[in-house]
């Protein structure tokens, strides 16, 4: 096992990506010493910890040497943070010398390289040529240039992940031109099922339409995008990082409905076409939600869910799955879960399993009419197969509850929903608005439609 790109440096006490093959890492004179070496034959991933090697995030940075003086007391040039302590950096350049360094302090004497260099980011090897709009890896403290053609350039810096992406400053015309290149989901699939894809990466636009999952401890997501948003036709997008390789970290950076334009390699992966590990994100759009739309903006169908299972695709994040109670195997009001199936659609064939699952906000269940056959519910749960038995595993919870119909007296028969006589809104009872918030009483609330110990209920 080895780095993905032979001869990548190593970065202490930093997540890298490995892959079987005749590949090396790389060490300077920086970063020599002894290593506790976790690999993750699972993730791909390998981190080389030393507890006693750090680098800090820096307070400055400044371009050096693009005008071919290389004076250590002056730069070319500075970059700014994106936020205080974040980490990222961007910035313009011109360059004239061909060259291109990045140092996080300047010196006060012409003749003090040694201050300059302890500061510096740099390729692993002197010399290593940018490649414009493609991710490019740094090493810290590396007395290193990267060479590049003269012009005038933007320029981002993630310190957090060492990467650097440079690309060309043009004009609004350039601009559109390439964006004109980027790939429609249907493009870039007919590319992959037709063999025409190779190790170049590419530029494709979509929309997230279902299953995303993000690890917030490796910082990247994989997902479904497709050109509408719907699920009929859908690209798989492998461990992606966020805008400029930024890492993810909160489970909701991403959503069902947000546009995005990545940039990554198109792969057929055994029979699964998708855009390969270590892409990024050009482009995010986020798309604008209410309160209510914000509750289930991210939630799967049990069709998505079964295929996430199924191809082997999902993870130990929780994730929120709609559907309706098919049949209610047990409910056990001594240990207060339930276990039942749940289908897309009345008669559906497929069904998947909630195993041992609690009711609204993760309450005990009190009573066995609290979930009935043709209930509409909305889950919280960890997906898994046991066996061979697509199922979400112990634990999950209810956090939407719809029942069709209501016998009670007060119910309205063509919508189901009961209107709440004030004698009822004083008694003890489980109380959410439509948002999964939990209320004390309804005493008060304003006028609307309320989930009521699992019913639907108007407040006039």
């Amino acid at each position: 096992y080895g780095p993905t790109t032979n001869n990548e440096a190593i970065s202490p006490n930093t997540t890298q990506y490995i892959a079987n093959g005749n590949t090396s890492f790389y060490y300077s004179s920086s970063t020599v010493g002894t290593y506790a070496v976790t690999l993750d034959l699972t993730a791909g991933t390998v981190v080389f910890a030393q507890s006693d090697y750090t680098v800090e995030l820096p307070t400055e940075l400044h371009f050096f040497g693009t005008d071919g003086e290389w004076n250590p007391t002056t730069g070319t040039g500075d970059l700014t943070e994106t936020s205080e302590g974040s980490g990222i950096w961007k910035g313009s350049v011109e360059v004239t010398s061909g060259y291109l360094t990045l140092v996080t302090t300047l010196s006060t004497d012409e003749s003090d390289w040694s201050t300059l260099n302890a500061g510096r980011y740099g390729p692993s090897t002197n010399g290593e040529a940018i490649v414009l709009g493609d991710s490019a890896d740094m090493v810290y403290a590396k007395d290193a240039s990267w060479s590049i053609d003269n012009g005038t350039y933007d320029v981002v810096v993630n310190c957090n992940t060492l990467k650097l992406l440079v690309t060309a400053q043009g004009s609004e015309e350039e601009e559109e031109e390439a964006t004109a290149d980027t790939l429609t989901v249907a493009e870039a699939l007919a590319i992959i099922n037709d063999g025409t894809y190779t190790s170049d990466k590419v530029l494709v636009k979509g929309i997230i339409s279902s299953g995303v999952s993000i690890s917030t401890s490796y910082g990247n997501a994989n997902y479904y995008i497709s050109d509408d948003g719907g699920t009929e036709t859908e690209l798989y997008v492998y461990r992606s990082f966020g805008v400029d390789s930024v890492k993810f970290t909160a489970e909701d950076d991403l959503v069902v409905g947000d546009t995005v334009i990545i940039y990554g390699a198109l792969t057929l992966y055994y029979s699964t076409p998708e855009i390969a590990s270590n892409n990024y994100l050009v482009y995010h759009g986020k798309v604008e939600r209410t309160e209510e739309e914000e509750t289930v903006v991210d939630t799967l169908t049990v069709a998505a869910a079964l295929t996430s299972i199924n191809e082997g695709t999902y993870t130990s994040d929780k994730v929120y799955v709609k559907g309706i109670v098919n049949y209610v195997k047990e409910l056990s009001t001594s240990h207060g879960n339930a276990t039942y199936s749940l289908v897309d659609n009345t008669g559906d064939a497929d069904t998947l399993l909630v195993y041992r699952g609690y009711s609204l906000d993760g309450a005990k269940f009190t009573s066995e009419d609290e979930l009935l056959a043709g209930d509409t519910v909305i889950i919280y749960g960890v997906l898994t197969l046991y066996g061979s038995t697509p199922e979400v595993t112990t634990g999950s919870s209810i956090v939407y509850l719809s029942r069709p119909e209501s016998t009670d007296e007060n119910t309205d028969t063509e919508t189901g929903i009961a209107s709440l006589s004030s004698e009822a809104a004083t008694q003890p009872q489980r109380i959410y608005t439509l948002a999964g918030v939990k209320l004390n009483s309804l005493v008060g609330a304003p006028a609307g439609i309320y989930i009521v110990d699992g019913k639907k209920v108007l407040v006039k």
